[in-house]
């Protein structure tokens, strides 16, 4: 006895509810479920583990890197990798004179006293 009033209650509260989504309308569309989310995520999870192990067996194929050559010492140039007239005593101090102009003194100026 109790199971059938507790039926006809459900149905009740279903007719209930199905009359008053008429009386709304057409209601939002209902959220996505967590199975969804969850499907979403596997998918996910599952191309971010795959692209690790693509990874990982690309890196195991290639070759390993080959070793640094030995360093290599300074030699300073000789003159003939140079060109001629490079180094050549005052060539500098003659550079230097020609790009910066000589500076003019300005005369003192004199202010007047009060």
């Amino acid at each position: 006895m109790d199971q059938e009033w507790a039926r006809i209650e459900s149905d009740r509260v279903a007719e209930e509810v199905a009359e008053a989504r008429e009386d709304l309308g057409d209601p939002a569309p209902p959220h996505p479920s967590a199975r969804l989310w969850g499907g979403f995520a596997a998918a996910l999870l599952a191309g971010v583990v795959f692209a690790a192990v693509v990874n990982v067996a690309l890196a195991a194929r290639r070759p390993p890197p080959a070793p640094s050559p030995a360093p290599v010492g300074f030699r300073p140039p000789s003159p003939n990798e140079l060109g001629p007239g490079f180094n050549a005593e005052g060539a500098d101090q003659e550079a230097d004179q020609q790009e910066q102009p000589a500076e003019t003194a300005s005369p003192p100026t004199t202010q007047p006293s009060p």
